[in-house]
């Protein structure tokens, strides 16, 4: 989706929130937990990877290695595009770009981070279906969480894309960077957030 289009769209859906439509709830004063919101946004980082990953053609390859020539200047070693390190980086660099696009909310009285338009360009329908959490950051947080996973985990994102790991959220959010719980953990820990609170 054209970048300036989607800015626009954005830019038009928070400046009318007022005058959403009946079936959009916006609600305030909401407290969550910031534990949880973090691996909602580790676990949307891979999804947004994958996708943006997807898209790559895979019968492109890639030359490795900038030395690796053979007599005829010919680089001897190539990798499909979708498995290239430095296309995987660039990849990751820009991807946090897209949760400029999230809105977080409430959806069953459960946390939850969607985005507001889908790949296509269309409206997501989902945003129907909960309650906008409204904050006075207008969700920036969301692209800084993602910027400090990417940043911090980088190696261990890196190396899920190109060895095809089949479960990437499991391997990168929970038992690595253990951002998000195992299954058997507990909830004692939970630190909650409260508006007004300007830390992130």
């Amino acid at each position: 989706m054209n970048r300036i289009l989607q800015n626009l769209i954005l830019l038009i859906f928070f400046t009318t929130i007022p005058n959403i439509s009946r079936s959009q709830k916006i609600v305030q004063d909401v407290k969550y937990d910031v534990a949880e919101l973090k691996c909602l946004v580790c676990e949307a980082v891979v999804d947004e990877l994958l996708l943006a990953k997807g898209k790559l053609n895979q019968d492109i390859k890639v030359p490795v290695g900038r030395y690796n020539l053979d007599a005829k200047n010919n680089n001897q070693k190539t990798v499909p595009l979708h498995k290239s390190e430095v296309h995987l980086t660039e990849l990751m660099d820009k991807i946090c770009a897209e949760f400029d696009n999230y809105v977080r909310g409430t959806k069953d009285n459960k946390l939850t981070i969607i985005p507001m338009v889908l790949p296509n360009g269309g409206y997501n329908p989902e945003m129907s279906q909960i309650s906008i959490i409204q904050d006075a950051d207008l969700n920036k947080s969301l692209r800084f969480y993602c910027e400090n996973i990417t940043e911090e985990w980088d190696e261990i994102i890196l190396e899920n894309l190109i060895k095809d790991k089949s479960d990437m959220k499991t391997d990168v959010c929970v038992k690595t960077s253990q951002i998000c719980p195992s299954s058997d953990e507990g909830e004692d820990d939970q630190n909650y957030y409260f508006p007004g609170n300007d830390e992130l």
